[in-house]
């Protein structure tokens, strides 16, 4: 659980919030990860993984951060400050502050972090938000991956 440390919100936990620090300890779980041939010993300090793990550590912590926080996170129906990723969007003011978020994420990494740490929620919120404008796509989705997984080949 993450508790803020500045001195506007000093103390306050976030239960569904993640710091930088319970990020990058959360990928010392003893994974096995190899790059160029040779087993990491630590994802979060080789050299090769080291910076990209801290830009996205850096965004765990935009989510604690009262400069940020209304920008990347926003107050559930029961109170609960959870990832902007979360949001379903209902109206043209929730598509927007979902834009700005993903703009401000995507100047922190110069638009190169294809999967950011809200990719898969920001997916999912958005098909639940538009569940009929998204069936069609997600059915087709999974006829493809079923006929794939087979080793048929579907053309439609």
């Amino acid at each position: 659980m993450a508790t803020a440390s500045d001195a506007k919100g000093a103390g306050k936990e976030f239960p569904f919030l993640k710091s930088g620090a319970e990020f990058r300890e959360s990928l010392r779980d003893g994974r096995e990860v190899w790059y160029g041939g040779e087993l990491v010993a630590d994802v979060t300090t080789h050299p090769a993984l080291a910076g990209g793990i801290a830009v996205l550590a850096e965004m765990y912590d935009d989510q604690l951060n009262p400069e940020t926080q209304e920008l990347v996170t926003f107050v559930r129906d029961d109170g609960a400050r959870v990832s902007q990723a979360f949001m379903v969007p209902r109206s043209k003011d929730d598509l927007a502050k979902r834009r700005l978020c993903a703009e401000h994420f995507m100047r922190k990494t110069f638009g190169v972090f294809g999967r950011q740490l809200d990719m898969i929620s920001t997916t999912a919120s958005a098909c639940t938000g538009c569940s009929r404008c998204c069936a069609s796509t997600i059915r087709s989705a999974l006829r493809a991956t079923s006929a794939t997984s087979t080793g048929r080949r579907r053309t439609t």
